[in-house]
């Protein structure tokens, strides 16, 4: 339930349109991760990529379901160009961007976070029919 709310109120958050917004849950088990910082990490990582998509309806495409019995995987999916590869090593850095409005702590903010719950975050580039599969 708390993840549900924590996606609810980071989309408030960034000010994000529903419409844009796919969300797809598929865990029956909770997660351990501090509900208040999985908010920050998910409305980080939906502002991140509310600005580099289309903006149309689906545009953004958020998953999250079990790996295994003791892992999850939250995906956040757009529809915006690829980072290049020279950049993607240095994305969860802090300062980095290149958005001239934007301060280069978002991802580095979640994956901070994401360490403090023992998670892992990484960028990779994924097809949506792939992940439409796993959901």
């Amino acid at each position: 339930r708390w993840r549900a709310e924590a996606v609810r109120r980071a989309g408030e958050a960034t000010e994000i349109n529903p419409n844009l917004v796919r969300v797809a849950v598929d865990l029956d088990k909770p997660v351990l991760f501090d509900p208040a910082q999985l908010q920050q990490v998910v409305g980080n990582m939906l502002d991140n990529a509310l600005r580099y998509c289309r903006r149309v309806p689906g545009s953004i495409q958020l998953a999250a379901y079990a790996l295994d019995d003791a892992h999850a995987e939250l995906v956040i999916w757009n529809d915006g160009p690829e980072v290049p590869t020279e950049q993607q090593r240095s994305l969860f850095e802090p300062f980095f961007t290149n958005d001239a409005q934007g301060t280069g702590l978002g991802l580095y903010m979640a994956r901070e976070l994401c360490s403090a719950n023992d998670a892992q975050i990484r960028y990779g580039a994924i097809a949506l029919e792939s992940l439409l599969d796993r959901t």
